[in-house]
């Protein structure tokens, strides 16, 4: 079911937006009251800084990592420079400069590494130049990570390891000095018997200095468990000193960063104007081979206790210039809330390039929930792990989903996942399908069904398809509708209805059944002016389906109908399962065998002075599936705790993946409120699901 008018409260909080200058934000006392979100507004077309222009002609395979600082002459790069082979051994740390970020000379070469590839050397390869000022030397430090560097073995990898990090100085006083000569003059960080046990054999791999609200010096580096493969999780941690010369001792107690991913690397840190810290850093990549276009980014009050990560993701905003997107560089204010974002990037040819973003940067205060009616609110959290997104819009065969891509529906036939969802396409809303193996990666095949002729109850619109198998027939129940809102979006408008086809294959063709009508709306009934499919299970040896019913005042709610046939009639039950003022829509389920419960996952839809907007995925949960208390209900998913859209969460639906439990839904990310343009994301929840007690 879609909600026609459609704004957004977190059904946990409530956001009030910082007026756009960030300098009059006072910050709360604790930082998980602040919501900050960046969201790209414009990028380069193509990388800046990339092979083939001046400068980069002796440096074989790219750049990556390090930091941008901006200085009255301009904008200064430091950046590691992958020279030559061995691949990511061969290294130098390299400064560059450009007065507009777009055109850039390279003024000097740092540091040098020796190459060798023999393990004998902890400066065989280096990486992550990264400088800061030291106001007490007034010279500027550059620390760097150093590594010994050898073949493979097993699963271990010896390419980079046991890194460390050095701290060298400019000869040069002042800020002018910021190009160095720069000599060593310490070590900093090391692997040993100070280690933690989340460190593995790769040491540490970055170290990024600040001064924090306590007045001491802290430095986020960080590490990974190379000896196996697949590396299970690069992640970070802090230490601190007295000053920047040190001794910097691990913080224990705070490591590692509990930031929500399997994959950080390379942060770097900006005090904003207004004191608070924000971090950007590298998410792309992770464990599973999973590659986000995207990166994280978390805030801190005090520059110590830092918030979980959310993601900012380019695609579909910025031209597609580059394979895998890497490591964000800096965030430089350029004006009010607008900050340039230089970044790593592997182009289509697998070169290491810089890119540069305008992002814009909000933050908003974290209050509790207020709708504008009566309507339900949850109490309980039952909170998912998000991952982000999975399957971007605009990518799909013959446009299909060119403007957005939601309302997913999950199934597994042998050991493929198929995906069905609704993909805005040029002339409107279509059922689409895209399969996958592992539900990261997937497969868009493109339209499964289409639109009806004219005067056909599915004649603008044939989407959100439920799928359920009986014998060797799959049978589809899919949302149709007449009407929708113009061109270009053209949004299903109401009526919703439930219409039947089947196929002798999951993934089609699909055979239309305009002779089955399963039920239709009512007039003067809760299920007026909606009745659309949901999800289908077989009880008491009947079917169940819950679907999606309201009235003309659009009040919603899910209804059970039930039959003996998927080929004839269903009968509606006479109640909803819960009162109208939940204000819910879809459903998904799932039968938790631990415990003998059934947990139905569903969308909620908030009231705010924008409007009616899907605010969050909650959660309901019953021993009898026909019974359902109003009361015995949480949270899944909302702006607190997905990672890549802060207002606006869509329909969920369920599957068993391992011993967790995967959630994917539909989102337009940031603050966006919109029906267009949306994504599908992924979250997961541990199994055995348990009811929440608090």
């Amino acid at each position: 079911m879609k909600t026609l008018l459609f704004a957004i409260v977190s059904s946990a909080f409530a956001l009030t937006a910082c007026k756009s200058n960030l300098r009059s934000y006072e910050l709360s006392a604790d930082s998980t009251r602040v919501q900050v979100t960046i969201e790209v507004i414009s990028g380069s077309e193509s990388p800046v800084l990339t092979k083939g222009m001046p400068g980069m002609e002796d440096i074989k395979y790219g750049l990556e990592g390090g930091t941008v600082i901006k200085r009255p002459d301009g904008y200064h790069l430091f950046t590691a420079e992958m020279v030559g082979d061995p691949h990511w051994v061969k290294m130098k740390l390299g400064h560059w400069l450009s007065a507009d970020g777009k055109n850039w000379k390279r003024i000097n070469t740092l540091f040098e590494s020796s190459g060798n590839f023999t393990g004998s050397d902890p400066r065989a390869a280096v990486w992550s130049p990264m400088p800061f000022f030291n106001s007490k030397e007034d010279r500027w430090n550059l620390f760097y990570v150093g590594y010994k560097s050898k073949p493979d073995s097993g699963e271990m990898w010896f390419g980079n390891y046991e890194g460390r990090i050095f701290r060298a100085v400019s000869k040069t006083i002042g800020k002018d000095g910021i190009a160095g000569p720069y000599e060593d003059v310490n070590l900093i960080l090391e692997p040993g018997k100070e280690s933690e046990p989340w460190e593995g054999l790769q040491g540490t791999d970055s170290f990024f200095p600040y001064e924090a609200a306590d007045g001491k010096f802290y430095g986020f580096y960080g590490s990974s468990k190379s000896q196996f493969k697949p590396i299970p999780a690069w992640q970070i941690g802090l230490a601190s000193a007295e000053s920047p010369e040190g001794p910097w001792e691990r913080r224990s107690e705070l490591n590692p960063l509990n930031n929500g991913l399997s994959f950080i690397e390379n942060p770097v840190v900006t005090k904003l104007d207004n004191g608070l810290y924000l971090t950007v850093a590298d998410a792309g990549y992770d464990s599973s081979g999973f590659q986000r276009h995207a990166f994280g980014y978390y805030w801190s009050k005090d520059g110590i206790h830092w918030s979980k990560e959310r993601l900012c993701y380019l695609e579909n905003i910025v031209p597609r210039w580059w394979n895998w997107m890497r490591t964000p560089l800096c965030l430089i204010r350029d004006n009010d809330s607008i900050y340039t974002v230089f970044h790593t990037a592997y182009s289509k040819q697998d070169y290491g390039s810089v890119g540069m973003l305008k992002v814009k940067l909000s933050i908003d205060t974290v209050t509790p929930v207020r709708y504008l009616d009566d309507r339900s609110t949850a109490k309980y959290r039952m909170d998912a792990e998000d991952v982000g997104v999975v399957l971007p819009y605009n990518n799909g065969p013959y446009s299909c989903d060119i403007l957005g891509a939601r309302e997913a529906i999950i199934n597994k036939d042998g050991d493929t996942y198929y995906l069905f969802y609704d993909g805005a396409g040029p002339k409107g809303w279509l059922a689409c399908l895209a399969t996958s193996k592992n539900l990261v990666t997937w497969e868009k095949k493109g339209k499964i069904i289409d639109f009806g002729k004219k005067g056909d109850p599915d004649q603008a619109g044939a989407c959100s398809p439920w799928i359920i198998k009986e014998g060797n027939t799959w049978h589809m129940f899919y949302l149709g509708t007449p009407n929708t809102t113009p061109a270009p979006d053209y949004i299903p408008a109401f009526p919703y209805l439930t219409l039947k086809a089947r196929s002798e294959r999951i993934k089609g063709p699909w055979i239309k059944q305009p002779g089955v009508i399963p039920f239709k709306p009512v007039k003067n009934s809760f299920y007026s002016s909606t009745c659309s499919p949901g999800y289908v299970i077989r009880h008491n040896q009947e079917y169940l389906m819950y679907f999606s019913a309201a009235d003309f005042s659009v009040k919603r709610t899910l209804c059970i109908a039930r039959t003996k046939n998927l080929n004839d009639a269903w009968k509606v039950d006479s109640l909803p399962i819960v009162p109208q003022s939940e204000q819910i829509e879809n459903s998904s389920l799932y039968f938790e065998e631990a415990n003998q419960t059934w947990f139905l996952f569903t969308n909620h839809i908030a009231l705010d002075k924008d409007g009616e907007y899907t605010d969050a995925i909650w959660v309901y949960w019953s021993k009898d599936p026909e019974k359902w208390d109003p009361d015995h209900k949480a949270i899944v998913l909302d702006g607190s705790n997905c990672k890549w859209s802060h207002r606006c969460i869509g329909m969920p639906t369920v599957i068993r993946y391992g011993d967790k439990l995967a959630v994917l839904y539909d989102a337009p990310g940031g603050n966006s409120i919109s029906h267009m343009r949306r994504s599908i994301g992924l979250a997961f929840l541990d199994l055995p699901l348990k009811v929440p007690v608090n």
